[in-house]
């Protein structure tokens, strides 16, 4: 998202973090981009939160520092890059912790219907356990949006699960499903807390992820977690042999499950070493001395208020309220297009130099050279459709 998490005072620059899905609408070689960049980083020191696994990356210039755990993103090689050990997953709230609540499921899983977690293999994999330990009880909390690039797969999945399973077994296997047009969080996140507590482990089947929030949130409520072995991303970074199981496909899937649940003396979660290193009571601290000392190595003066408030859903732009309507997505705060961008780092500098007459000027300025970057495909496709159909 385009967070502002410290805003410029009269001796200290401010802070602009940036996600890796907006750097691409970032034109720099329009002149009118290239323009209010510079002088958007004369008043702001300028981050890139990767809320997904990237490998190999080419750090852009204009960017000062990167979130990026070393489970999540790595950098071409020989590149010199200053790099924040955290990401969203990092900053757990505090309420995310073990409770003594009684278990009413035996397996949770809070997923998406997106092809890349893998909830298809999940259902055929509580299949093998339902057959195995006909007690089990699971709940699968599955939430989409209606903007989803796959419009069908919460349909697939709906339709999968009632072919799996009878309707006695669906009162203890439930896909509990979502389409929702806003953000695809269907729950306050202190009841997905309650759910974490009131279930015996957590499950997801996700073949690649970002920080992966769900897995840290679990484990800090002291669930033994059952993972794919091939996982990228952070979702294995504090997964050990005594709070996890991984699996290759689903057959082990539901071994691995099935050994939690029969065996759960087996297991042990450290919460207290793990709030260390994700809960936000301890992480938001260690981030501001990082922060500190970034600002020291560029020769700059760290002072001012610092937005620490709920970083693991500002971060990764799961905060709608962050930007006005014009210049955010459908439900997140990433700035969509580089007109966006533009008017948005615009409305920055007009703000930090108290140039009033800026952010008219450069709007007008970024549609110009778009339209001359543009406007040559478009003649060129305009030309081609009059010759066809004068060929009619």
């Amino acid at each position: 998202m385009a967070f502002v998490m410290k805003r410029p005072t009269p001796r200290s620059k401010g802070l602009l973090v940036l996600t890796h899905k907006e750097l691409p609408h970032v034109l720099l070689e329009l002149p009118a981009f290239s323009a209010i960049v510079a002088r958007l980083r004369e008043h702001y020191v300028i981050g890139v939160h990767y809320g997904w696994f990237r490998s190999g990356l080419t750090p852009v210039s204009w960017v000062d520092f990167h979130f990026a755990p070393e489970s999540t993103v790595t950098f071409e090689a020989g590149e010199r890059v200053r790099a924040l050990p955290f990401n969203s997953s990092h900053f757990v709230p505090a309420f995310f912790r073990e409770e003594q609540l009684a278990k009413q499921w035996d397996i949770v899983s809070v997923t998406r219907p997106v092809a890349f977690k893998n909830t298809d293999e999940l259902l055929r994999s509580l299949r093998l356990v339902r057959d195995r330990r006909p007690s089990t009880r699971a709940l699968i909390v599955c939430s989409g949006t209606t903007e989803t690039r796959e419009p069908e797969a919460l349909g697939a999945l709906w339709r999968q699960y009632q072919t799996s399973f009878s309707l006695r077994e669906r009162q203890d296997i439930v896909l509990l499903p979502f389409e929702l047009e806003g953000p695809p969080f269907p729950f306050p996140r202190r009841d997905i807390a309650w759910l974490y507590n009131s279930s015996r482990l957590f499950t997801l089947f996700s073949s690649r992820e970002g920080g992966s929030k769900a897995i840290k949130e679990a484990l800090l409520c002291g669930l033994p977690v059952v993972l794919r072995r091939g996982l990228l991303g952070g979702g294995l970074e504090f997964a050990t042999p005594d709070n996890s199981r991984l699996f290759a496909d689903e057959r082990e899937a539901a071994e691995a499950m099935l050994e939690v649940l029969e065996h759960p003396v087996r297991f042990r979660v450290d919460t207290q070493a793990l709030a260390r290193r994700a809960n936000e009571t301890y992480t938001v601290p260690q981030l501001l001395e990082r922060l500190a000392q970034l600002y020291a190595e560029l020769g700059l003066v760290w002072e001012g208020e610092v937005d620490t408030e709920d970083l693991g859903m500002k971060l990764p732009s799961h905060h709608p309220e962050l930007l006005p309507p014009d210049l955010r997505g459908h439900w997140t705060s990433d700035l969509p297009s580089s007109r966006a961008a533009l008017a948005f780092f615009t409305r920055l500098v007009a703000e930090a130099s108290g140039d009033a007459r800026l952010r008219r000027r450069d709007q007008a300025r970024v549609q110009l050279s778009t339209w001359a970057r543009h406007g040559e495909g478009y003649l060129r496709s305009l030309r081609r459709r009059v010759r066809r159909g004068s060929r009619a």
